[in-house]
């Protein structure tokens, strides 16, 4: 186990940026009925006509079905949707139309069938069948052919477009895609194949669509070939209705390996969506949940300003030199969204400045106070951050503090007249002036600062995170959305013929300002997308702790002098996460072992940890020896280990020892680092095991209390833990 729980965090979350599913369900419905309910809410007002709508649609019946969650009665949501519908004048208005989708999206998941009748209609979509005809296989083919079109159009006939054509077979594709060829699924492989490879620059997106249309292409081609293809979707429903009927009757892991590959199947012909979308809605639910708050995102994000600059300007002919200081404050609020997040960044200060101006032979002295004020909106989402136009304004006083001349004598006393009188007959129109340039330039100096930072945070997540994946064809479906308070985001991580969670998220305790919930299934695909069949030695598992916990702890480094050793996981179930009642339980499966130039044969590890709260922060205790036994091994069952199981198993013990530790505590709070060190430190609200769940809440301690004293507070706060 991780020795801190914020590293474990940050593993989790980091894991759910790993291939995703296709027919995964998309969250949030609740949610954007909850945020149309507030925007009607404050549009209506506390105007008699505002009561009058709020009565008429029932506006507080809605509310209190949205209390109820999954067990809202959908009669009473379909009745709220008719009187919406009903036509009465003004319900064409945005607010009443917004609240009408997100209530028809939310009946939606609530009419969706229950397990006991997926069977059913699983046996009934054997109607649904839909052949590949030619005219669907001229419709991907041209898709392809514009894909590569677009793809040639981006890299250009020079040398790099050159490399890039003959990396990807481009010759043979288009021999291929000509309308009187005649290609196959095999013949197209290859290029499918360069496009998924790990090379950089395949994650942008004229390589992706290509990659996406040319599969897709694939798959129709082989439908359309296969003169048995009706006879398939057959015997896959058939099978599919089977296995359904039997995770309803005993719901099991062993039958949902069973159902997976069949959706899977079912998912790559685009047959029967109907049915995926039923089957995914119950069986494939969000096995990620994070909340942060947004005073805790404001903390780490905001900051102060102070900075001095010259000031530079001309204001009706006169030119202004001078030194400005501007202080404030940069800060973040939440925007409710419910389809991206949504934070509004503010930067407020004021600038005082003392200048100098000169017009002709005048000089006039001034000093200026402008109130600042810029606005910038972002979204998030997971592409990255994206940002609007930034809006600023300014407002202007300044004094005179003194008017001279470059001449002498009596021209003096004139100039020094004229200016005094000009000055007070343009003040106002160069404080306007003023005004404007000072929002120029406010604007270009937020802006600015705000797309380096985005730009830099956009870098890191694609080059760590976003772009390997989408080489490899596994970007996630993550969704984000925020509301007045909190910033959300929910993830279904599940490749393939996976499938994610059958169970709700717990609720969430108390009021943790980061709360984490994690379904166990995102540990086992995760590990099963990334470690089935592959090898792992000492250099792998640093890269892996360097990268997701920042370092490498001592106990995960190399024994001096000891010989090398790698892990060669079994092709499927590489590694078993299970929630427990008390913590957690973690089995290794490898198919082989070696350890310098010895080979060793199959061995399976587990261990087990209890998981408890120990100060501010966790507490982890192992519960027994590690038990490490070959595949099928029963203790007791009379069968002995072989000497080279015997001698495998003693140096997996000396090495599993030193990184399972008995005991591993962490009851200080978490201090974080850089930029986010003002939102720390952190301390554990509490943590859940309610298999197949794990929840973990987080909050700050506040800076005004001493760190032990408040964290007792935020420890000692009710908790579910166990």
């Amino acid at each position: 186990m991780p020795r801190q729980i914020g590293r474990i965090l940050a593993i989790a979350i980091a894991a759910s940026a790993f291939s995703v599913n296709a027919y995964a369900q998309i969250p949030g419905r609740e949610l954007a009925v909850s945020h149309a309910l507030d925007e009607a809410d404050g549009w209506l007002g506390h105007t008699p006509a505002g009561e009058g709508w709020r009565k008429y649609l029932h506006l507080e019946d809605i509310r209190a079905q949205l209390a109820l969650g999954a067990k809202a009665d959908a009669k009473q949501v379909a009745e709220a949707i008719t009187r919406l519908e009903s036509g009465k004048a003004g319900l064409d208005r945005p607010q009443f139309l917004k609240l009408r989708r997100a209530l028809g999206q939310w009946r939606a998941v609530l009419n969706a069938p229950k397990v006991n009748e997926l069977p059913e209609i699983a046996r009934a979509a054997k109607a649904q069948f839909q052949p590949a005809d030619e005219a669907l296989v001229k419709a991907d083919r041209t898709k392809v052919a514009e894909a590569v079109a677009a793809l040639r159009g981006f890299l250009g006939k020079g040398k790099n477009g050159q490399a890039w054509e003959a990396y990807l077979h481009g010759k043979d594709l288009d021999a291929q895609l000509k309308a009187d060829a005649k290609p196959t699924p095999k013949s197209l492989d290859p290029v499918l194949a360069q496009l998924r490879t790990d090379k950089v620059g395949l994650d942008m997106p004229q390589f992706t669509n290509l990659a996406t249309a040319l599969a897709d292409y694939m798959v129709v081609l082989g439908e359309n070939q296969n003169p048995n293809a009706r006879a398939e979707y057959d015997t896959i429903v058939d099978k599919l209705s089977t296995a359904l009927d039997a995770y309803a009757k005993e719901p099991s892991a062993e039958h949902l390996k069973q159902i997976g590959p069949l959706l899977d199947w079912l998912v790559r012909h685009r047959q029967a969506a109907p049915l995926v979308e039923s089957i995914s809605h119950q069986l494939s639910q969000p096995n990620l949940y994070v909340s942060v708050a947004g005073a805790f995102l404001n903390d780490g994000m905001g900051r102060p300003i102070d900075e001095t600059a010259p000031v530079r300007d001309v204001i009706l002919g006169t030119r202004l030199v001078g030194s400005g200081r501007t202080k404030g404050d940069v800060s973040f609020r939440l925007v409710p969204n419910a389809d991206v997040a949504m934070l509004e960044a503010t930067l407020e200060g004021i600038n005082e400045s003392r200048n100098t101006g000169y017009n002709g032979p005048a000089i006039i002295n001034t000093t200026a106070t402008t109130r600042l004020l810029a606005t910038k909106w972002l979204t998030v989402n997971i592409d990255g951050i994206h940002g609007l136009p930034v809006t600023a304004a300014a407002d202007s006083s300044t004094k005179i503090t003194g008017i001279g001349s470059s001449k002498g004598g009596f021209v003096d006393c004139i100039v020094r007249r004229v200016a005094t009188k000009r000055a007070g007959e343009q003040k106002a129109q160069a404080e306007r002036i003023a005004e404007d340039h000072a929002e120029q330039r406010l604007n270009t100096m937020f802006e600015g600062r705000i797309g380096v930072e985005l730009a830099k945070a956009n870098q890191q997540m694609r080059e760590r995170f976003r772009n390997p994946l989408v080489r490899r064809g596994l970007l996630p479906r993550v969704y984000f959305s925020t509301s007045a308070d909190h910033l959300f985001v929910t993830a279904i991580q599940a490749s393939g013929a996976q499938l994610a969670s059958q169970t709700p998220a717990p609720e969430i305790v108390g009021k943790p300002q980061i709360s984490v919930r994690l379904h166990e299934s995102l540990v086992n695909n995760f590990a099963a997308s990334t470690l089935a069949g592959h090898k792992v030695g000492q250099p792998e598992l640093e890269k892996f702790a360097k990268d997701f916990m920042g370092e490498v702890p001592e106990r995960l480094k190399a024994d001096p002098g000891k010989e090398e050793w790698t892990i060669t996981f079994a092709d499927e179930d590489p590694v078993i996460f299970k929630v427990t009642e008390t913590g957690v339980s973690v089995t290794g499966r490898g198919k082989k072992y070696t350890s310098g130039n010895h080979s060793y044969p199959a061995m399976n590890f587990t261990v087990n940890y209890k998981l408890e709260k120990a100060g501010a922060g966790i507490k982890s205790t192992r519960i027994g020896d590690i038990e490490i036994f070959p595949p099928g091994f029963v203790q007791g069952g009379g069968r002995r280990l072989s000497l080279p199981q015997t001698t495998l198993r003693n140096l997996m013990k000396r090495r599993l020892e030193k990184i399972f530790e008995p005991e591993i505590v962490k009851d200080e709070p978490i201090q974080l680092k850089g930029e986010w060190k003002n939102a720390g430190p952190l301390a554990l609200n509490d943590i859940n095991t309610a298999g197949p769940w794990i929840s973990v809440g987080m909050s700050q301690i506040p800076k005004t209390s001493s760190v032990a004293r408040a964290a007792a507070e935020i420890t000692t706060s009710p908790s579910a833990s166990r």
